[in-house]
């Protein structure tokens, strides 16, 4: 997630500052501090659950409420990650921003951490997110002005390639982690 937070800081200062393309800074930089806010809140969340010594275990109930809030933990960071995502795309150009194919990623990566059912309820969430962004959102000069079209268009091979160098080194980690830990 910090990745996320430098990641969308240097895409604001690229896209406004080099690119010379007006974008509503301070409500972006106001996202982008609430999410490093919120990794902070993560993170302490997350070394408190690791405070807990899974082999101390008296039963798999135990076991079972453990596992759950790690989960509990992993949704409500999909959620917040979406909600930022959408916060960020409802600014600079809805649904029509190259970027919305980074609620792929998101998706993505809670299909491989967390059971079907917290995947499809984020899946129908995202689903939701970006058909608001069809209905609502802030109309940016680069989507309306035919001008534009070649920038629109590098952006958005861009946040394609971001968006799949991003799913595959996720994955692929996780695959690795995961086969050395069976084996």
């Amino acid at each position: 997630r910090w990745a996320a937070v430098m990641g969308q800081a240097l895409t604001v200062v690229a896209v406004h500052f080099w690119l010379g393309i007006a974008l509503p800074v301070l409500a972006l930089t106001s996202v982008i501090a609430l999410t490093a806010a919120s990794n902070i809140a993560y993170e302490r969340w997350f070394r408190r659950m690791l405070r807990v010594d899974p082999e101390s275990f008296d039963s798999g109930a135990a076991a079972r409420r453990w596992l759950g809030k790690g989960q509990l933990l992993m949704g409500c960071v999909t959620i917040a990650d979406l909600l930022f995502l959408t916060a960020l795309l409802h600014v600079t150009g809805g649904w029509r921003n190259p970027f919305a194919v980074f609620y792929l990623v998101h998706l993505a990566l809670a299909a491989v951490v967390l059971p079907a059912r917290w995947t499809w309820g984020l899946t129908a969430f995202g689903i939701l997110s970006y058909f608001a962004l069809a209905v609502d959102y802030d109309r940016l000069m680069i989507f309306e002005d035919p001008q534009y079209y070649a920038q629109h268009r590098q952006g958005t091979l861009i946040a394609f390639a971001g968006a799949c160098a991003i799913i595959v080194y996720f994955v692929t980690r996780i695959h690795s982690e995961l086969a050395e830990d069976l084996g």
